[in-house]
């Protein structure tokens, strides 16, 4: 959780900081968005809060005290925003999140119900240089590699595709002597393994 220190988190009007870490959990400070000093809470309404610098001043739809729990909930979920995911609802499935950079190609990858409501990886993959793109489809529960047939096919873009499942692989791969321009594996690319 030290990534939240020395960070300002703007919310509800004012800014929030951790200030120290102690035995009995994180203390928040509410500050002023003007100067940055702590605000003074009024003792008698406590969700009033005002700078004692400036003449800034602020009413909370809550208590300080009850505003500062929900904003360090905000701030540490700060911390966990690039965490692998691990799904145990059912069988444990490990889920990447993986951002690919090249100047040449993009990838795009999802999970999402097909018209018949099966559940399955829609992978997208493009070249910055073209409108055109090949959608792939992996069902998984029953152990399926398809592509739209609306967009290019994907030896268009891509040398070779590999689905392997619990008890099948599929391939669909760049036929030998067969050349592509645009081809991704012809210009060295590799998206890795999806």
């Amino acid at each position: 959780m030290s990534d939240i220190h020395n960070k300002l988190y703007m919310w509800e009007g004012v800014f929030w900081s951790v200030d120290a870490l102690t035995t009995r959990g994180p203390i928040v400070k509410a500050r002023c968005p003007v100067d940055k000093c702590e605000l003074n809470v009024d003792s008698k309404y406590k969700s009033h809060l005002s700078c004692p610098k400036c003449d800034f001043q602020i009413r909370l739809n809550k208590s300080f005290y009850e505003k500062k729990d929900d904003a360090l909930k905000i701030m540490q979920s700060d911390y966990f925003k690039d965490a692998e995911i691990v799904n145990i609802d059912g069988e444990m499935i490990k889920i990447n999140k993986e951002v690919i950079k090249d100047s040449d190609y993009w990838i795009e990858t999802k999970v999402s119900k097909s018209i018949k409501g099966v559940k399955q990886l829609m992978v997208l993959v493009g070249s910055k240089k073209e409108t055109d793109k090949t959608q792939l489809f992996l069902d998984i529960d029953n152990e399926k590699l398809s592509f739209d047939q609306k967009d290019k096919h994907p030896r268009e873009i891509l040398a070779k595709v590999v689905a392997e499942f619990k008890e099948s692989k599929s391939e669909i791969e760049l036929k030998e002597g067969k050349k592509s321009t645009k081809n991704m594996a012809k210009h060295g690319k590799n998206l890795g393994k999806l």
